[in-house]
């Protein structure tokens, strides 16, 4: 899961990209959420997945279009 406060849904569109082999699995957003300013705490966020679990790790990059 990564945070992030300028994430607003539905507005905010969410680009990833893996690095290497994902063993033919498709990198996605499973969800986000938007930041509640009134609560004080840290909640804009979004959760990338993939459908089955691979043996090594998945590194990817990121970005964020308001």
């Amino acid at each position: 899961m990564l945070y992030n406060p300028l994430i607003s849904p539905p507005a905010t569109l969410i680009y990833v990209t893996p690095h290497g082999s994902t063993s033919n699995q498709v990198l996605y957003v499973k969800s986000q959420a938007a930041e509640n300013p009134d609560s004080g705490e840290k909640e804009g966020e979004f959760k990338v997945a993939i459908d089955q679990a691979i043996s090594q790790d998945l590194e990817f990059t990121w970005w964020l279009v308001n």
